[in-house]
């Protein structure tokens, strides 16, 4: 690797929301498509992130809660997580109350204050 495959690499860590939403979710073992980020869920105190919606397609299904912890990797194209036991039908306690009331509307804080 030289220089300039250093420069035009980005750590696949750093992505934005807009950019993880819509990102496919994939079994390590199978590589079975469950679904794609709907949504990403932070920790307010922190900024960081703990987990996603996955939304698994269909009309009557429910988004899963898939824990930042169970991502085993993270692509251009896709999380990859182990099976689909890596994703709950419900969020840690407090996460549902970020989830469930929109952010319109109510004060939002920056690090800055």
């Amino acid at each position: 690797m030289n220089e300039n495959d250093e420069e035009q690499q980005t750590p696949m860590a750093v992505k934005t929301g807009r950019e993880l939403a819509g990102l496919a979710v994939v079994t390590l073992t199978g590589g079975e498509r469950l679904g794609r980020v709907a949504d990403v869920i932070f920790q307010a105190a922190t900024g960081q992130v703990i987990g996603f919606l996955v939304d698994r397609g269909g009309m009557f299904s429910k988004p899963r809660f898939l824990a930042a912890a169970q991502v085993q990797g993270l692509g251009t194209d896709a999380l990859t997580i182990t099976s689909e036991e890596a994703l709950t039908e419900t969020a840690p306690t407090g996460a549902e109350e970020i989830i469930a009331k929109p952010l319109e509307g109510r004060p939002v804080l920056n690090q800055g204050g």
